[in-house]
């Protein structure tokens, strides 16, 4: 059976069979904004009982190591492999979708929201039992090169109940460039965990005072408290800057790299963190030696609490050529970190008053942090030297984006969830 039965709970009384049942759908749990989202919506719908929702995730390929301490997990049993061919693939999705559609029915699905457009394939096409919620994590139309692909996601735009952007900029570009029907659009931004009642966990093994006597050899790649203890002996006396991303080129961390090569000139007290994995990382500790501060830039590789760092460095830094809502901002934010950010989606974050449409092309001291055009060396060096050296601003930003962030706190987000599941349901049964 494709579930794993230790944690499915189908407790079968009078509350549970009062309750709706959501299936938050996705390929995996590993990865960006939208695994995080699933998780962290599924989590707290199951916590709060009172929204009326009993919360289930499914996912096309399994991962126990993330998801053993979830509720409610249902795992695909059909997937494709990287050599299939074509056909081999189409056949998958057919078999995909005939056993979405009964797990729908088995497990009683009122709702099944997706993320990311092959996973809405799969649930708008997966029979009518359950009402169908598109969940657009980025702007599409910059993935969209052909007609046959933007066919292929305007049919799920179409054939949903209902579609919730990210963004007020993914939201134009639905209806603009996918001519979706702007009455089924609705925004709704990530949510944050509530952290108002916790501390950062940081780790027992080393702290700044006892890391004085460490040699500093720590393998730089491990996400393990030898990680963190490299980490506090680098950061030592010094000013940091700090990026959280995947090592790819959407990142831009070739642009940040060179930013701060020009910063470092000016203020050599500075260093810069990048805190992520990914295909680039070979390239950019090139670049970062060849620019002549490989002895300013540390490369942590993942590590499984980005909030520790956040809380030790100066002022965070996204180079992002793209995002859709980026995450690591608002988590920068909500740790007093000041941010500087590119153009790539953080607008709505920094500048929620201006158009989210608007694209600066010099640097803008919005008003919860800096923004600066994606790729522009220059702004970026520019506005990495104006923060750093002016403390009271750091102060200034650092108060006003933990204010920024109660708009993503999560009884907020998941209101206006619940008001998408409800009015889905509705336009189901009036479709019908």
């Amino acid at each position: 059976m494709p579930v794993l039965p230790m944690q499915i709970s189908d407790d079968k009384d009078m509350n549970s069979l009062k309750m709706r049942r959501v299936l938050w759908f996705t390929h995996h749990l590993r990865g960006g904004g939208a695994e995080k989202a699933v998780v962290a919506l599924s989590e707290y719908f199951n916590a709060h009982p009172q929204l009326g929702y009993e919360s289930y995730i499914c996912v096309v390929y399994d991962d126990p190591e993330l998801h053993a301490k979830l509720q409610n997990v249902l795992v695909l049993q059909h997937r494709s492999k990287p050599g299939d061919s074509k056909v081999r693939k189409a056949r998958c999705v057919l078999r995909q979708m005939k056993e979405l559609r009964k797990l729908k029915e088995q497990w009683e699905i009122d709702v099944c929201v997706s993320f990311l457009p092959g996973a809405d394939i799969l649930n708008v096409h997966s029979g009518k039992r359950s009402a169908a919620v598109v969940s657009v994590r980025n702007v599409e139309s910059r993935f969209t090169h052909s007609i046959w692909k933007k066919m292929y996601v305007q049919n799920s735009y179409c054939r949903c109940s209902r579609i919730v952007t990210v963004s007020e900029l993914a939201h134009h570009d639905v209806v603009d460039f996918f001519h979706a029907e702007p009455s089924k659009v609705t925004t709704i931004y990530n949510m944050l965990p509530d952290k108002s009642a916790t501390k950062p966990v940081v780790h027992p093994a080393v702290t700044a005072e006892t890391a004085d006597s460490a040699d500093g050899t720590a393998d730089r790649t491990r996400g393990t408290s030898a990680t963190w203890r490299e980490f506090i002996l680098f950061i030592k006396g010094k000013k940091t800057f700090l990026n959280v991303a995947r090592l790819s080129p959407e990142k831009g961390q070739e642009y940040l790299l060179r930013a701060f090569s020009k910063v470092h000139e000016v203020m050599p007290d500075t260093c810069l963190v990048i805190a992520g994995s990914g295909p680039m990382q070979q390239d950019l500790t090139a670049l970062a030696s060849d620019l002549g501060i490989w002895q300013s830039v540390l490369f942590t590789g993942n590590v499984p609490d980005p909030e520790n760092y956040m809380a030790k460095a100066d002022v965070f830094v996204l180079s992002s050529m793209i995002e859709g809502m980026p995450n690591a901002v608002l988590e920068a934010m909500q740790a007093g970190l000041p941010v500087i950010a590119t153009e790539c989606g953080a607008r709505e974050i920094l500048a929620p008053d201006t158009d989210p449409l608007m694209m600066t092309k010099t640097e803008d001291d919005a008003r919860y942090g800096i923004l600066v055009p994606a790729g522009d060396v220059p702004a970026l060096s520019g506005a990495m030297l104006h923060l750093m050296q002016d403390h009271e601003l750091r102060r200034i930003y650092s108060e006003k984006g933990r204010e920024r962030t109660r708009d993503f706190a999560p009884e907020e987000i998941a209101a206006k969830w619940k008001s998408v599941l409800d009015s889905s349901l509705t336009a189901a049964l009036t479709a019908d």
